[in-house]
């Protein structure tokens, strides 16, 4: 196998990861409007990629002149900031994708019907969750092809 040639975030962990850390920020309102903030900068497609990166720096320093941000200010940056081109949408403008929801909803699927919301840490019972999801999905499929034949 070769390099890979772009490695992104998936945009649900990613909301999930920000919504759970802004509890950091004590004011309700000032923690919504972060959000709406990180979510603008997220999901806006900028024609230049300087645009994306002064929005970002003057949101830094916001982040850090307010003492109630401060703190998810620190965890942003640590986290966050040095990843941009792996979270933000701007940067996925050559890569055909931007989002793996496909994916997440097998997973979903397999961890919650065929595995009963369990972890699987033996390899024998995963693939035996999903050769039983692959078996379903080609059952329905069959199934739906023969009725529109008639």
């Amino acid at each position: 196998m070769g390099n890979v040639k772009y490695k992104l975030y998936c945009s649900w962990h990613i909301d999930r990861a920000w919504q759970k850390n802004l509890n950091k920020i004590p004011n309700l309102e000032t923690r919504n409007s972060v959000y709406k903030t990180l979510k603008t900068l997220q999901q806006t497609m900028y024609l230049e990629e300087n645009m994306f990166y002064e929005n970002l720096n003057s949101f830094i320093t916001s982040l850090q002149e307010d003492p109630d941000t401060a703190n998810f200010g620190h965890y942003f940056i640590s986290t966050y900031f040095k990843n941009c081109q792996q979270w933000a949408y701007c940067f996925r403008k050559g890569c055909g994708i931007n989002t793996n929801m496909f994916l997440e909803s097998m997973h979903k699927t397999v961890k919650y019907f065929y595995l009963n919301g369990k972890t699987v840490k033996c390899l024998d019972k995963g693939l035996h969750a999903l050769l039983n999801y692959i078996r379903d999905k080609v059952y329905m499929i069959l199934r739906k092809n023969k009725f529109n034949l008639k």
